[in-house]
């Protein structure tokens, strides 16, 4: 094969992906050529960086056999599965090697299920942890066909948290408007469904503020995070419905999440990576169980299950605790996850 074997692509479009994938374009080899593909936000949030990434349908139309195309994809998770096997197949006929990395525990059989119900797996998968790879052993994925190395972009933000000086913490507050000895409780909102649903997404926000009635503390500030693929305007709408505006600080969209979680005593979340964050980092942490309706959430993230809340009245005893206690020690996670990924795309780049 006359393509070089040190060329590597990386594909994004969600946040999740383009979060995991980062740290690693960031770390990349000297040795090795890296470029982005993207689509969707991925695009859009790469363009804003100045790096202007190549469309995937320009990289499956290139010539396998030239110099400098890539002779490994590395795919990250999308909405539209039905896109990512296509892509599969088609790496499959030009000769390009296909390795998945998952930013999330779920939903992993989705990803690889063609319409008509056939598993199309990628060469090689990458596992966030033992949890992600018992699951894919258990829909038939190949042991030898599955590396365990962390989660980069979880890792990076840690890190860049854990060394974050008490000065520019005070800042970030002062963004805020938030009085720097002022408790502040960080509720993560999430994308429920593909399909809107205003009290699906939006709904532990009036939640979280009838435990804020019943604690009746002043010195609590709540502080809403937004999904980046969630619209401003449609939130807008619905605190201004319900006349909740003057009760809660919105992040601008400049914070970046990281940001957001370093200023945080409590941290109020779903069915997140952004939870797992402040689990490493031991700052006190709630995951929401339920829906506004009162049905239960499904929780597919491990490391959330033991500080789940699965009603109203749960949650509130969960927020009074944390505000009376002092944080926690912090959860044991995959720790190197760049160098891990790298040496695993190296073995993976020596069989082409």
């Amino acid at each position: 094969m006359n393509r070089e074997c040190n060329t590597v692509c990386f594909y994004a479009v969600n946040a999740g992906a383009l979060a995991v994938m980062s740290p690693l374009v960031a770390g990349c080899p000297d040795d090795i050529n890296c470029f982005w593909a993207a689509d969707g936000f991925a695009e859009s949030e790469l363009r804003k960086s100045g790096t202007v990434p190549v469309a995937m349908e320009e990289v499956l139309k290139r010539n396998s056999n030239a110099p400098g195309d890539p002779a490994l994809l590395v795919l990250g998770s999308q909405h539209q599965f039905s896109k990512t096997v296509s892509i599969l197949k088609a790496c499959e006929r030009a000769g390009v090697k296909t390795v998945f990395i998952f930013d999330h525990w779920s939903p992993y059989l989705d990803h690889f299920m063609s319409s008509d119900g056939c598993l199309v797996l990628p060469k090689h998968i990458f596992a966030i942890d033992e949890y992600l790879e018992t699951s894919l052993l258990s829909i038939g994925v190949p042991k030898d066909s599955i590396s365990i190395v962390g989660h980069p972009g979880i890792e990076n933000k840690t890190e860049t948290i854990k060394f974050m000086s008490g000065k520019k913490k005070k800042a970030l507050k002062n963004v805020l408007g938030v009085n720097p000895d002022a408790k502040v409780v960080l509720l993560a909102l999430e994308l429920m469904d593909l399909k809107f649903n205003a009290d699906a997404e939006y709904g532990p926000v009036l939640n979280t503020l009838q435990a804020f009635k019943e604690i009746d503390d002043n010195n609590l500030h709540l502080v809403i995070k937004m999904h980046p693929h969630q619209s401003r305007k449609r939130f807008l709408e619905y605190i201004r419905h319900y006349k909740i505006e003057n009760e809660l600080i919105i992040c601008p969209e400049k914070l970046r999440d990281f940001e957001a979680i370093a200023i945080a005593d409590i941290i109020i979340g779903t069915n997140s990576t952004f939870l797992v964050i402040p689990l490493i980092l031991g700052i006190s942490t709630i995951c929401i169980g339920f829906r506004p309706e009162n049905e239960p959430r499904q929780i597919t993230i491990p490391y959330l299950r033991r500080i789940t809340v699965k009603t109203k009245s749960e949650m509130l005893n969960a927020i009074s605790e944390c505000v009376t206690r002092d944080s926690g020690s912090g959860i044991p996670f995959p720790t190197d996850s760049v160098n891990k990924t790298w040496k695993s795309i190296r073995n993976q780049l020596k069989m082409v």
